[in-house]
C-alpha cells in the first residue's frame, strides 16, 4: 500500500515549507515542487496558495489533506497489523517524554522497559508540551509525559506528582525587599506588578513554563514591559543568577540547575501555583498493557 501522494501533501501541509518538507520527506525540493504542481494540474484545483515563503492550504487542500489523513491513518493501522503478523505478534509503543526531565528519566526507563520486553518496538520522542500534544492529536505518539498547563477535553491524564512554580530574581534586587511569608507557603510571596518594568526571561510558547507564566501575567492583570526569550531552562536560570533578569521555573527543575547561590524564589498571584507532572494519552483510545506498564514505571521514580 503506498500513499506517497498523500504523504507529500500532508507533509507539506504541516511544515509550510518546500525546503523543510521536502528535507523530511528525503527528495529533493525541485522534485517535490514539481510532484505538488503536476498534482494540482492532474486535480484540476490548486491545493496550496504561496503566502511569502510559506505553503498555505487552499479550500480545497483543506479538503484533500482531511481525506489523506484518514487514509494514511488506515495505512498504519494496516502496517501495525501487518507486521505484527509477520513477526510473530510483535507489538510497538510510542513514548513521548519532555526534554527536561528525559536526561534523568529516560535511560532508566528505555533500558528497563526493553530488559522485561524485548520483542516490543520502543519509539521514544523528546519534546515540549505542545510538540507531543500535536503528535498524540495526529496519532504519532500513544502516550506522554509532561509537566500539563492547562487540560484538554480530548486528553486523559494521569497524575504523576505536582510541581510548585516558583518566581526567580536575583539576590542583589532591591525589590525583594518587599516580599513577606504567608501561611501555607514554603516560600516567600511577593507581588509580582512590582516587576513590571524589569525584563522577563521567559520560554518560547509551547513549552509547558510559558503556558503557565501566561496564565500568571493574566492573573496579575501584568503585561511584561521587557521580554527576552530563550528554550533552555539552564540558560534563564544562569541569566537570571547574574542579574540580566527575572522569569519562572519549576521547584523539582533546581536540581539541573548548577549554581543558585545568588537566586532568591518567590511565590507569585493569588494562590500556590501547583502545576501537574501527567501520563497523556487519547481518551477514546484504550491504554494497551506496555503502556499501562510504563506509566507505573514512571511512577516508582517519584
Amino acid at each position: 500500500m503506498n500513499l506517497k501522494e498523500q504523504r507529500y501533501v500532508c507533509k507539506l501541509a504541516e511544515i509550510g515549507s518546500l525546503s523543510i518538507a521536502a528535507q523530511e520527506l528525503y527528495i529533493s525540493q525541485p522534485a517535490l515542487s514539481l510532484y505538488i504542481s503536476n498534482l494540482e494540474k492532474t486535480l484540476g484545483v490548486k491545493l496550496f496558495e504561496r503566502v511569502g515563503k510559506k505553503f498555505v492550504l487552499t479550500y480545497a487542500g483543506e479538503l484533500y489533506v482531511e481525506h489523506a489523513k484518514k487514509m494514511l491513518a488506515l495505512k498504519e493501522s494496516f502496517d501495525i497489523e501487518l507486521a505484527s503478523v509477520k513477526r510473530g505478534n510483535k507489538e510497538r509503543i510510542r513514548i513521548g517524554m519532555q526534554s527536561i526531565r528525559s536526561s534523568s528519566l529516560s535511560p532508566i526507563l528505555i533500558k528497563r522497559f526493553t530488559d522485561e520486553f524485548p520483542n516490543v518496538d520502543l519509539i521514544w520522542y523528546e519534546g515540549n508540551y505542545g510538540n507531543m500534544e500535536n503528535r498524540l492529536t495526529n496519532n504519532q505518539l500513544d502516550l506522554f509525559f509532561c509537566n500539563c498547563p492547562y487540560f484538554k477535553s480530548e486528553f486523559e491524564y494521569i497524575p504523576i506528582f505536582n510541581d510548585d512554580m516558583l518566581f526567580l530574581v536575583n539576590k542583589n534586587n532591591p525589590l525583594i525587599r518587599n516580599a513577606h511569608y504567608s501561611r501555607g507557603m514554603d516560600y516567600p510571596w511577593i507581588d509580582l506588578r512590582i516587576f513590571e518594568n524589569e525584563r522577563f526571561i521567559l520560554f518560547n510558547e509551547g513549552q509547558s513554563l510559558r503556558s503557565f507564566a501566561n496564565q500568571v501575567f493574566e492573573e496579575c492583570n501584568l503585561k511584561p514591559q521587557k521580554v527576552f526569550l530563550l528554550k533552555k531552562m539552564s540558560t534563564v536560570a544562569e541569566l537570571i543568577n547574574l542579574g540580566f533578569g527575572v522569569g519562572f521555573n519549576f521547584k523539582s527543575y533546581l536540581q539541573y540547575i548548577k549554581d543558585i547561590r545568588n537566586l532568591a524564589f518567590f511565590s507569585v498571584g493569588k494562590t500556590i501555583k501547583n502545576i501537574t507532572f501527567a501520563a497523556v494519552h487519547l481518551k477514546k483510545r484504550k491504554l494497551t498493557p506496555y503502556e499501562q506498564t510504563v506509566i507505573e514505571m514512571v511512577k516508582g521514580m517519584f
